[in-house]
Protein backbone atom coordinates (compact mmCIF):
# COMPACT_ATOMS: atom_id res chain seq x y z
CA UNK A 1 0.00 0.00 0.00
CA UNK A 2 2.69 2.49 -0.99
CA UNK A 3 5.76 1.15 0.83
CA UNK A 4 8.95 0.77 -1.14
CA UNK A 5 10.39 -2.69 -1.68
CA UNK A 6 13.55 -1.76 0.22
CA UNK A 7 11.50 -0.63 3.24
CA UNK A 8 9.63 -3.93 3.40
CA UNK A 9 12.86 -5.87 2.92
CA UNK A 10 14.52 -3.89 5.72
CA UNK A 11 11.63 -4.23 8.18
CA UNK A 12 11.34 -7.99 7.72
CA UNK A 13 15.06 -8.72 7.75
CA UNK A 14 15.85 -6.51 10.74
CA UNK A 15 13.68 -8.58 13.05
CA UNK A 16 14.75 -11.94 11.69
CA UNK A 17 18.45 -11.03 11.75
CA UNK A 18 18.13 -10.00 15.39
CA UNK A 19 16.68 -13.41 16.25
CA UNK A 20 19.34 -15.21 14.19
CA UNK A 21 22.10 -13.19 15.88
CA UNK A 22 20.74 -14.13 19.30
CA UNK A 23 20.66 -17.77 18.24
CA UNK A 24 24.29 -17.52 17.13
CA UNK A 25 25.31 -15.82 20.37
CA UNK A 26 23.83 -18.72 22.35
CA UNK A 27 24.63 -21.53 19.92
CA UNK A 28 28.30 -20.87 19.13
CA UNK A 29 29.61 -21.11 22.72
CA UNK A 30 27.41 -24.14 23.39
CA UNK A 31 28.53 -25.87 20.19
CA UNK A 32 32.15 -25.02 20.94
CA UNK A 33 31.92 -26.61 24.37
CA UNK A 34 30.14 -29.74 23.13
CA UNK A 35 32.36 -30.21 20.07
CA UNK A 36 35.53 -29.74 22.09
CA UNK A 37 34.50 -32.52 24.47
CA UNK A 38 33.42 -34.80 21.64
CA UNK A 39 36.55 -34.28 19.51
CA UNK A 40 38.88 -35.08 22.43
CA UNK A 41 37.74 -38.72 22.31
CA UNK A 42 39.31 -39.40 18.91
CA UNK A 43 42.85 -40.62 18.33
CA UNK A 44 43.54 -38.05 15.64
CA UNK A 45 42.52 -34.74 17.13
CA UNK A 46 41.74 -31.51 15.37
CA UNK A 47 41.02 -28.10 16.77
CA UNK A 48 38.23 -25.86 15.58
CA UNK A 49 39.38 -22.27 15.32
CA UNK A 50 37.35 -19.12 14.87
CA UNK A 51 37.24 -19.51 11.06
CA UNK A 52 34.97 -22.54 11.39
CA UNK A 53 32.46 -20.63 13.50
CA UNK A 54 32.69 -17.54 11.29
CA UNK A 55 31.90 -19.66 8.24
CA UNK A 56 28.90 -21.24 9.96
CA UNK A 57 27.63 -17.82 11.10
CA UNK A 58 28.05 -16.34 7.63
CA UNK A 59 26.25 -19.27 6.01
CA UNK A 60 23.39 -19.05 8.50
CA UNK A 61 22.94 -15.31 8.01
CA UNK A 62 23.11 -15.70 4.22
CA UNK A 63 20.39 -18.37 4.24
CA UNK A 64 18.23 -16.24 6.53
CA UNK A 65 18.68 -13.14 4.35
CA UNK A 66 17.96 -15.05 1.16
CA UNK A 67 14.87 -16.81 2.49
CA UNK A 68 13.24 -13.86 4.21
CA UNK A 69 14.31 -11.49 1.45
CA UNK A 70 12.83 -13.70 -1.25
CA UNK A 71 9.42 -13.85 0.39
CA UNK A 72 9.57 -10.20 1.39
CA UNK A 73 10.23 -9.04 -2.16
CA UNK A 74 7.57 -11.44 -3.43
CA UNK A 75 5.06 -9.92 -0.99
CA UNK A 76 6.16 -6.38 -1.83
CA UNK A 77 5.56 -6.88 -5.54
CA UNK A 78 2.22 -8.61 -5.10
CA UNK A 79 -1.00 -6.70 -5.51
CA UNK A 80 -2.69 -6.17 -2.09
CA UNK A 81 -6.12 -6.48 -3.70
CA UNK A 82 -5.33 -10.05 -4.76
CA UNK A 83 -5.02 -11.18 -1.15
CA UNK A 84 -8.39 -9.62 -0.28
CA UNK A 85 -10.26 -11.13 -3.21
CA UNK A 86 -12.11 -14.43 -2.68
CA UNK A 87 -11.27 -17.17 -5.11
Amino acid sequence: MGARVWDIFYLLNRQVLLIASLALAVGIPLASYLLHGWLEQFAYQISLDWKFYATVATALLAVVLFTVGFYGVKAAYSNPADSLRDE
